[in-house]
């Protein structure tokens, strides 16, 4: 798989910390850094807060680059902050359906039932629900969509099987994907812009396999984690970060797979005994999921390599008071988060945006303060109008 981007040996600490934070963040910090301060200073003024918005009775699971968010893998709804709430319709107005994976051009992966059979479609706002494939009379569905309108999903006989794992693009038609062995059935979830797909193979005959197919086909056993015994992939991105849930001698627990195969376990920082799992995860490999918080209890958290987890409830902007994230399941790279949670007290899906902190202004002062001093002791700026005849560049 395309290989995770490596630090080079000129990177330095400050360029490393400063990957955990949004662009404007980025830029005060670089600002006040030119103005004399320390890194290790400003990292507390700088913590990422956020602003929640309640959409409705429903959950949104994944979300794209535009903030266009779906409830997948189970619902019909979907949000923007343009259009609010909107409803996703079959080929005909009361089809149910299964909205399950969106792409940064706002194409929906959909598996629709017209007269109860379950058929693999793709919906937008400017054509509706639209068949890519003529399946014939099987079922299919389409469970993934990458930007370049590659689709990956199954068709077969759901009831009795087998099922067979397909990638469609208009480029190259159909492909069906290879299985593992001839006892196990593909079932393909996520396609990331490489063409590279992560699902799993199944068999009746022992427990399923966390599997990715190269941009040729070619299927891989991504095998386990240390001590675990079941691997479920959740979601991939461009650089081949695999993020997904486990089961074993480590307890529940949420993951991320680098392409080089190194597996990362989510700690619980509450208990080690209790859950935790990566539902989304962005292109510059922060994950967001749920993690168990107390007995039958779960918040939503934020992961990062560098700074480990941390409870979304903590990083609630003043006013936001009343929520209470119980998961978060999607991300996007402008940092957007979305999932379920309460305010005050009633159910809600929502999306999260990140926001300035006040502090963020005293590092863009600071920063401009301290560049306007340097410049003027290079005599680039003159201290004053009845000095600007005479300035002279410092020797």
């Amino acid at each position: 798989m395309p290989g995770t981007p490596v630090l080079s040996n000129s990177e330095s600490c400050e360029d490393k910390i400063m990957k955990n934070f949004p662009f404007y963040v980025q830029t005060c910090l670089r600002l006040a850094l030119l103005g004399g301060a320390s890194i290790l200073s400003l990292i507390g003024v700088a913590q990422t807060r956020y602003n929640v918005v309640g959409v409705g009775n429903f959950a949104v699971n994944r979300i794209n680059n535009s903030g266009f968010g779906v409830d997948s893998p189970t619902g019909r709804d979907a949000w923007d902050s343009e259009h609010g709430r909107q409803r996703i319709y079959g080929f005909n107005v009361n089809d149910p359906l299964y909205a399950q994976d969106v792409n940064n051009a706002g194409q929906v992966a959909c598996r629709v039932f017209p007269d109860g059979f379950g058929t693999a479609a793709i919906w937008t706002r400017e054509n509706g629900m639209q068949k890519f494939y003529d399946f014939g009379r099987v079922e299919s569905e389409a469970r993934g969509i990458n930007d370049l309108g590659t689709v990956v999903g199954m068709y077969g006989d759901y009831r009795n099987g087998p099922l067979e794992g397909y990638r469609w693009s208009a480029s190259n038609g159909l492909e069906t994907l290879s299985r593992l062995a001839p006892e196990y059935t593909s079932q393909p979830l996520y396609v990331n812009n490489h063409n590279y797909v992560v699902g799993s193979a199944n068999s009746f005959a022992g427990p399923h396999k966390m599997v990715v197919w190269d941009a040729n086909g070619q299927i891989s056993d991504l095998g386990l984690m240390n001590g675990q015994t079941v691997m479920d992939a959740t979601d991939l991105n461009d650089s081949g970060t695999i993020i997904g849930m486990s089961i074993g001698a480590q307890g529940d627990r949420g993951f991320v797979r680098t392409s080089d195969g190194n597996y990362t376990a989510l700690e619980n920082p509450f208990n080690s005994r209790w859950s935790t799992q990566a539902w989304g995860v962005n292109s510059f490999d922060t994950v967001v999921g749920p993690m168990q918080t107390a007995a039958r209890t779960q918040k939503g958290f934020i992961w990062t390599r560098e700074g480990g987890s941390k409870l979304l409830n903590d990083m609630l902007a003043p006013g936001m008071e009343g929520w209470d994230i119980v998961y978060a399941s999607g991300i996007n790279d402008s940092g957007q988060i979305c999932g379920y949670g309460t305010f005050n007290g009633v159910g809600t899906g929502f999306v999260m945006n990140t926001v300035p902190e006040p502090g963020l202004m005293v590092l863009l002062g600071v920063g401009l303060v301290g560049v306007l001093r340097r410049k003027s002791k290079k005599g680039v700026l003159p201290t004053s109008k009845r000095d600007s005849k005479l300035a002279k560049p410092v020797s």
